[in-house]
């Protein structure tokens, strides 16, 4: 076997290397993308499921003020009322 058939045999073995190599490396960035489009859609679900807890957070609390406004009206008239009639 001559010089040139030995670096030839070398060259086509190193070349299959670098395309498994290469293949491997295309696969990776693939599961790559698909994990970082998950949890772009994870972030996303959990986003909205924030802001909707956020906003019946938000909407109780305006409930609750309402009537505790509502209470406190009625309590100062009550005793607006009491000093008007104590007068």
């Amino acid at each position: 076997m001559s010089e040139k058939e030995r670096f030839e045999i070398i060259l086509e073995d190193i070349n299959g290397k670098i395309d498994l190599l290469v293949e491997g490396h295309r696969s990776l960035n693939e599961k790559v993308d698909r994990v970082v489009q998950q949890l772009r859609d994870e972030m996303r679900q959990m986003r909205k499921e924030l802001q909707a807890e956020m906003i019946g957070m938000r909407d109780g609390l305006r409930k609750e003020m309402k009537e505790m406004g509502d209470e406190l009206r009625k309590e100062f008239r009550s005793e607006m009322k009491k000093m008007g009639d104590e007068l």
